[in-house]
């Protein structure tokens, strides 16, 4: 290197360091044109190439380090954080065990090579790259997130957590590892620690809109709709596309039965995510209960067109074809769903309600059958199984399905009251009821379960929250200027 060339190199480092990355570029570059093997120049140059999105000039660059430096194990780690970025998994991953090879405690590319191995489903080798990463080193937080991140795909939830809270304990404003911590926390049902969780993100990082999501998806968990419509609300206006929160924020209104809101708030998920299939299912569902079916019908049959095996919409179809009146397409709807899903019991209750209509008690009464294999005490179907049995005269082993169904509400099981019930006084029961002796009948007079509110005979089924989920460290190494 020039007396020259020298000087400009130290003006682009000093330049590169105080943020200045346009001149920095720019000297950079004069320095490559006085002396073209400067590896340290091109190696700068490419991190200011990939941090600017340029991966296929940063590729350019670095490959040309590596040329003129070729046992040089940080310029073969890079290259490989931007062959991964580029989807290349398989020559990122080679690049990353070339970095390893030349220096074996190597922990950053480690951690980069893990994540390569767990984008291909490689999750045995991946863990084991993590694993190296963190006994080279034991204080490396993203190592011990990403080990986490890994244990909870899998499933292995209170593993997850200890291994969030290592990287928390390492580097406690961990704002990644934080949100990670409060996913596994929520999967596991401990709603105030995912809470404490959460806030804790909040507070370190309050521009982070998934932040603000997955608080509400836990308020909503634990009953404080206002709350979590609150956290919906700041995660939209922190990002205006969030079709999750828009999604979010419109099943806490549907649950707070302000129905047109809701309507409205999947339209906004729906139109920033055209494709927003549980959106699209859950806004058909508002509109049945707006009593709006034809219009529900007409939002499931595209959806339908693009994804018939989604079981949910082919439920809920149905349900909308039988409250118009179609029997025999509300059949067809069912049975495609269970097609698709066979264990789905609301689907086999209200395929033996379109039997129903179609005058077919004995399919019917299969149907019912069907749902309470897979729902034993699913007390609306027993209910319309004892009434279809009656009205069908199949009496072979209907004293105990009664005795069952009495027991059922003596304990409090809440049992469907619909059009046929039989009124006692004031209290009107459900249509299998009204087949049993009066006076066994009035004896459930003061059970609970005889005093709610009616249930639709037809059922929907409904997707509810959406919560962002864990986030890895990418392992890509940003590094200051070398001189």
């Amino acid at each position: 290197m020039t007396t020259a060339s020298e000087q400009l190199f130290k003006k682009a480092i000093e330049a590169h360091r105080s943020g200045a990355v346009e001149n920095a570029k720019r000297l950079y570059r004069e320095v490559l044109t006085a002396d073209p093997e400067n590896a340290a120049a091109c190696g700068n140059l490419a991190i200011i190439a990939a941090q600017q999105g340029d991966l296929a000039g940063a590729e350019r660059l670095m490959r040309q380090e590596i040329r003129l430096r070729p046992n040089t194990p940080a310029g073969y780690h890079n290259l490989g954080s931007v062959l991964q970025q580029q989807g290349r998994l398989a020559d990122a991953i080679a690049a990353h065990r070339h970095a390893i090879k030349l220096k074996p405690g190597y922990a950053e590319a480690f951690l980069a090579l893990g994540n390569g191995l767990r984008q291909q489903g490689n999750f045995e080798e991946a863990m084991g790259s993590y694993r190296s990463a963190v006994a080279a080193r034991r204080d490396y937080p993203e190592a011990h997130n990403n080990i986490g991140v890994l244990l909870q795909m899998q499933g292995r939830l209170e593993q997850a957590a200890a291994a969030y809270h290592e990287a928390v304990r390492l580097r406690p404003r961990y704002a990644e590892a934080q949100f990670n911590l409060g996913t596994v926390l929520h999967q596991q049902h401990q709603l105030e620690a995912a809470e404490a969780a959460y806030r804790g993100v909040i507070e370190l990082a309050p521009g982070i809109a998934a932040g603000h999501n997955n608080l509400g998806t836990v308020l909503k968990d634990q009953g404080r709709l206002d709350g979590a419509l609150a956290a919906f609300d700041q995660a939209i206006a922190l990002q205006a596309d969030y079709a999750e929160a828009f999604y979010n924020r419109a099943t806490v209104l549907q649950q707070q039965a302000r129905l047109e809101e809701a309507l409205a708030a999947y339209g906004r998920a729906i139109a920033h995510r055209r494709n927003y299939a549980d959106a699209i299912n859950n806004a058909g569902i508002v509109l049945q209960e707006l009593g709006r079916a034809s219009e529900a019908i007409d939002l499931y049959r595209p959806l339908l067109e693009r994804m018939p095996a989604h079981a949910d919409a082919c439920n809920n179809l149905g349900t909308a074809l039988l409250a118009e009146g179609r029997a025999e397409e509300a059949r067809a709807a069912f049975e495609q769903a269970l097609a698709h899903q066979p264990d789905f019991p609301e689907a086999f209750c209200n395929l033996g309600n379109a039997r129903r209509e179609l005058g077919d008690l004995t399919g019917a009464i299969a149907a019912y059958r069907d749902a309470l294999r897979l729902r034993p005490d699913d007390a609306g179907a027993f209910s319309q199984l004892i009434y279809h049995r009656a009205q069908a005269c199949a009496w072979d082993g209907y004293k105990a399905d009664q005795e069952k169904l009495v027991d059922m509400a003596r304990r409090g099981t809440v049992l469907p009251a619909l059009d046929a019930g039989v009124g006692i006084g004031s209290i009107e029961l459900c249509p299998a009821l009204g087949h049993i002796d009066q006076p066994a009948a009035k004896s459930l007079v003061s059970a609970p379960a005889l005093r709610r509110a009616r249930t639709h005979s037809s059922r929907l089924s409904v997707r509810r929250f959406s919560s962002t989920r864990h986030r890895a460290a990418d392992g890509r190494i940003v590094r200051m200027p070398r001189s």
